[in-house]
């Protein structure tokens, strides 16, 4: 049975590989600064706001996996997805730069294992080896 490619979300491509180290950048930005005052509201973060519209992609783009990969990939991919905004929030809600700092490694890990899944996705031939996700 022939599947037609998953359809693009928005406008820009971004290949596989490049959504989760544009990603760890961010993060790695945020790991050298001082969070005290003002940065206890992670919705105010670019990452963070990043990251929820990548969450939001792979919802979308996940809609399209075949029925027989709900509970294996479909909800691993989720899931990482997921994980990066809830460890960087959780890092915000934290008392001191050093936790915040570990959970950010976190985050870093789950963007990490959200771009291996997109990458086993697109060998199968469920999203196209060129993701495309408008400035995520």
């Amino acid at each position: 049975m022939s599947r037609e490619p998953a359809r693009p979300l928005a406008i820009g491509y971004w290949p596989v590989n490049r959504v989760s180290r544009d990603l760890s950048l961010e993060i790695l930005k945020l790991q050298g600064i001082n969070r005290r005052g003002s940065m206890k509201d992670f919705r105010q973060l670019e990452v963070w706001n990043r990251a929820e519209r990548l969450v939001v992609a792979v919802y979308r783009t996940s809609r399209e996996f075949p029925e027989h990969e709900r509970y294996g990939l479909t909800s691993q991919l989720r899931r990482a997805a997921v994980s990066i905004t809830a460890n960087i929030a959780e890092g915000c809600g934290r008392n001191s730069d050093k936790e915040f700092a570990r959970f950010l490694e976190y985050a870093r890990g789950s963007a990490a294992e959200v771009e291996s899944h997109l990458a086993v996705s697109a060998r199968l031939g469920f999203v196209p080896f060129r993701v495309e996700f408008a400035a995520v």
